[in-house]
């Protein structure tokens, strides 16, 4: 889809070789859940009412334009929010940030409250049992296939 290729990505092809769509699908569902949660938590650790929030959105908001660009947004995970490569990788990022942006002319204000609004209702539920709630996927599907063994 994208032609960026994450070391992480490429690593893991190296490791595992070419992998069917359906598990590459499986584990795409994974990683965003992954970064979802932990920039829920993120964001759960800020406290505020919606002024502080707009204050914030200003903040983020570098050229004033009244959304945030990709850049302003992982700028401000980064930075603000303290997630490294490793928490959240930047391809993971980038799809996270266009699950924000729902109309794909940049988060503004009302996008971004609304997530701050949802992920403070679930304040409470972050943690352990997260994972419960996560999709399943159906036995076998992540494990590679034994190779043929080959006579001579």
């Amino acid at each position: 889809a994208n032609s960026v290729v994450d070391l992480g990505e490429l690593l893991q092809y190296l490791a595992r070789g070419h992998q069917a769509p359906e598990v590459l699908a499986a584990r795409a569902s994974q990683r965003i859940m992954r970064v979802r949660r932990n920039i829920q938590m993120a964001f759960a650790q800020m406290a505020g009412d919606e002024s502080d929030v707009r204050r914030l959105f200003e903040k983020i908001d570098l050229d004033s334009s009244n959304r945030l660009s990709e850049y302003e947004f992982e700028g401000f995970v980064r930075e603000d929010l303290k997630l490294s490569h490793w928490d959240v990788m930047s391809a993971d990022l980038t799809e996270f940030y266009h699950f924000l942006d729902r109309d794909g002319d940049g988060i503004d204000i009302a996008e971004f409250l609304d997530y701050v609004k949802r992920v403070t209702k679930t304040k409470g539920e972050l943690g352990a049992q997260t994972f419960a709630a996560l999709p399943t996927v159906e036995p076998g599907a992540l494990r590679r296939p034994k190779p043929r063994q080959t006579y001579k």
